[in-house]
């Protein structure tokens, strides 16, 4: 091979190595750009994720959970002899003064049973008439709601002046009894305060406060529905709970709140931009503010004394 054609493969050789360690330290330059940019983007995620949250609006409620009796205004009618009752009007319809209920078999004889009064009949009593009526919330103690209900077959025997049975006043507004588990840090409760009713998870809408008192470790409380409800005639013993101070605006957490001068108010970001939006604060509770003075959608920094404008 002449000199001349050994120099040529020489110098092929020499521009293929150039070109693919061009080719690798591009490769290898693009990689690192890729890498940096995706670290960047992972890190910049990250820190949004970990330091602001959206601020949503939503409610603030004190809530009372405990346990309750209902009063009403009952006419209960009792045996005269031992014997049966045969009605001839529903359970729970309306009836006037003076209406045929049924008879009363005793001793072969038939006598007709008609209502003494206005209302609502039921044969659904539970022995506890007697005890709740006219309660005053000044003598309720612990006993009153230890007391069990007693309810005796309708279609038995009756005992000459146990309960056959009641009418109840339907134009009054129905009261309840409630008590509730004392807590370090009670709502505020005011007479005549309106409050949410919720019983055995069912919203009976709102009520007022009658009267309440601290009593043998329990908060006592009377209440009284609008008008009667009738969904409760036949019930006695139920679950409630009480929703109380109920307030709306932006739910944020507490360590957002920022105090600039006199002002106090929460740093938010927008795109790049970091904004200062004076608030008010409604309530606090467990961790949480309410407040007002945000917009929708405002991304709320969670470490504000690390804010740098």
């Amino acid at each position: 091979m002449s000199y001349r054609l050994e120099k040529t493969q020489r110098d092929r050789k020499k521009k293929s190595i150039l070109k693919y360690a061009l080719l690798i330290l591009t490769m290898a330059i693009v990689a690192g750009l890729f890498y940096g940019v995706g670290q960047n983007l992972l890190t910049a995620y990250n820190q949004q994720r970990q330091e602001t949250v959206l601020a949503h609006y939503g409610y603030m409620e004190d809530k009372l959970q405990g346990n309750g009796l209902v009063l009403r205004s009952e006419t209960v009618v009792p045996a005269s002899a031992s014997g049966f009752f045969e009605n001839i009007v529903s359970d729970g319809q309306k009836v006037a003064l003076h209406t045929l209920l049924g008879y009363y078999l005793c001793r072969g004889e038939k006598t007709p049973m008609r209502a003494a009064t206005t209302g609502l009949f039921t044969r659904q009593l539970d022995g506890l008439e007697e005890a709740l009526q006219d309660v005053k919330l000044a003598t309720v103690g612990p006993e009153l709601f230890s007391y069990r209900p007693q309810h005796h077959d309708p279609k038995g025997e009756f005992k000459a002046g146990q309960s056959v049975f009641k009418i109840v006043n339907n134009l009054q507004p129905t009261r309840l009894i409630l008590q509730f588990p004392l807590q370090e840090l009670n709502p505020k409760i005011a007479q005549n305060q309106i409050v949410a009713l919720s019983i055995d998870g069912q919203s009976l809408g709102q009520c007022t406060v009658i009267d309440f008192k601290k009593d043998f470790k329990k908060l006592v409380m009377m209440v009284e529905t609008a008008d009667f409800r009738e969904e409760l005639l036949n019930r006695r013993q139920v679950e409630v709970m009480l929703i109380m101070n109920s307030q709306s605006g932006y739910l944020v957490p507490e360590k957002s709140l920022f105090d600039r001068g006199q002002e106090k108010g929460i740093y938010c970001t927008k795109g790049e931009e970091i904004l200062f939006r004076p608030v008010k604060v409604l309530a606090i509770k467990e961790g949480t503010a309410l407040v007002e003075g945000l917009q929708a959608n405002d991304m709320v920094i969670l470490k504000p004394e690390k804010v740098k404008l």
